[in-house]
């Protein structure tokens, strides 16, 4: 597990821009998605660990999935559709 404050010095070296989205694949404990919730952006959980995932949802309140990540399941979707 990384410290708190690399997933904040992550973010920021990728200049997002506010309300964009991003999806953690592998989000374990949820922290990415976290400090990117609080940075202004949209987050998506993805894990392969139905503990990570119940961890994950404690941590942030936006949609964390119990999926395979080689099999993304949210490519379904039509472009910007995934709100």
């Amino acid at each position: 597990m990384r410290p708190f404050n690399e997933y904040e010095r992550f973010i920021r070296y990728l200049k997002p821009i506010k309300g964009t989205r991003l999806l953690d694949v592998a989000s374990g404990t949820g922290y990415l998605m976290k400090v990117a919730e609080a940075l202004g952006l949209k987050s998506y959980g993805i894990d392969i660990s139905i503990e990570a995932c119940v961890i994950a949802s404690s941590v942030v309140k936006t949609r964390v999935i119990n999926a395979n990540g080689e099999y993304i399941p949210f490519f379904k979707y039509k472009r910007n559709s995934l709100k």
